[in-house]
């Protein structure tokens, strides 16, 4: 009999919880394993790791932080994306662990990288910043683009967190286009 690595957990839910589960998963064309998987993830990435325990997660939304970034100055975004840079490196081990299913410490590429923030950050699948996420590497280069709703001082700060993550591998920026709506980066190495 061959054995797997993964684990079986069955859970029992209340029929109230389960009609708005039921009509999630048919609207988003999931099933019920992937939701709990994707549910376990985050629960298990932001709110139960020690690391996180002063410093907690905060569930905001696009809205209001719309309105905050409206209200700041440009040094003040790159500011912003430093600390959430720093936080985002506090749980990027266990990213790794959870994504990658491996305990060990693994050397990480700038296409892993952006692998890691488009499903935890970016996409839908994520944090869901952005409507749409492209990023594509070609030779030395790497363009990032993404529709979404915030506003253009989004698209500043935005410009700063993807700088802050690529520049450990000799990512800079050379063209930039940020609009109200969409941004376009494209770093070389």
């Amino acid at each position: 009999m061959k054995h797997r690595k993964d684990h079986f957990i069955g859970t029992r839910i209340s029929r109230s919880l389960f009609k708005p589960l039921n009509e999630v998963i048919k609207k988003k064309n999931l099933t019920i394993s992937k939701l709990l998987r994707n549910g376990i993830f985050r629960y298990l990435m932001f709110f139960q790791r020690e690391e996180m325990q002063n410093n907690p997660m905060l569930i905001i939304s696009k809205n209001e932080f719309a309105f905050l970034l409206g209200k700041v100055k440009e040094d003040d975004l790159k500011e912003l994306a430093e600390l959430m840079f720093a936080n985002g490196v506090i749980t990027h081990k266990y990213q790794v662990e959870l994504l990658f299913k491996s305990s060990q410490e693994i050397g990480i590429t700038a296409r892993a990288q952006m692998a890691l923030l488009s499903r935890i950050v970016f996409s839908g699948e994520g944090q869901r910043w952005f409507r749409e996420f492209y990023y594509n590497f070609q030779r030395s280069r790497v363009t990032i683009a993404g529709k979404h709703s915030l506003n253009r001082n989004f698209s500043i700060f935005f410009k700063y967190y993807i700088i802050k993550y690529l520049e450990k591998f000799g990512y800079n920026l050379i063209e930039e286009n940020l609009e109200e709506e969409k941004v376009r980066l494209v770093l070389d190495n």
